[in-house]
């Protein structure tokens, strides 16, 4: 009995302990600089509002994305992304998106990323969870937009931490985006664009 509590004990040790080492061993820069791509993975609210999200009630997005880097700079960095994501509002629109941005980043200061701007735009398969009324020639009657093709552009920031805390032996990036995002054409008639506010939060690893 005490010699299988003693390999017990020594497993959780080996478990808990040296993994805990070996993920705390931080890349070299070269190993750093080297990856070009890096892979994100974002989720935060997404209110229907142009300035500050509301956060009641919740309407989360969640995107997945590929980022890659133009230049070689360790502090001055060119990028580019490409975003899928996805976002439901009950009385408004289960949209999915598809667009690309284009950043600078100052890596500056220490293990903190600082992106004064990224910008971009894209396509929006559109939803609609809507109901409107339409006139038939003698009253208006109930219909729904079921499907919209429509565009986004997107303009915001973002600042971000390089963790020690490694995955796959690449060092995972925590970042705070701030986005305005604005899709067309929702109704020609009435509503042509609709303004979208949102704070994300974003975790990033290179390949």
């Amino acid at each position: 009995m005490k010699t299988i509590i003693q390999v017990i004990l020594l497993l959780i040790t080996f478990i808990t302990v040296f993994p805990a080492k070996a993920q705390k061993m931080p890349p070299s820069k070269t190993e750093i600089i080297k990856s070009k791509l890096e892979v994100t993975l974002s989720t935060g609210q997404y209110t229907a509002k142009i300035g500050t999200p509301n956060f009641t009630p919740l309407r989360l997005i969640g995107t997945v994305g590929i980022n890659y880097r133009w230049n070689n700079n360790l502090k001055h960095q060119l990028s580019q992304s490409l975003q899928l994501g996805g976002f439901y509002h009950k009385n408004l629109q289960t949209a999915i998106q598809l667009y690309s941005e284009f950043s600078y980043s100052n890596y500056s200061f220490n293990q903190w990323i600082i992106t004064p701007l990224s910008i971009g735009g894209g396509y929006v398969a559109s939803f609609s969870n809507m109901t409107t009324l339409e006139w038939n020639g003698n009253q208006y009657v109930e219909t729904k937009m079921p499907f919209r093709n429509n565009f986004m552009v997107s303009l915001g920031s973002s600042f971000g931490y390089k963790t020690p805390i490694v995955i796959f032996t690449k060092p995972l990036t925590l970042s705070l985006l701030y986005r305005l995002q604005v899709q067309g054409i929702m109704v020609q008639s009435t509503v042509p664009v609709i303004g979208y506010s949102s704070f994300q939060i974003r975790a990033s690893f290179p390949l």
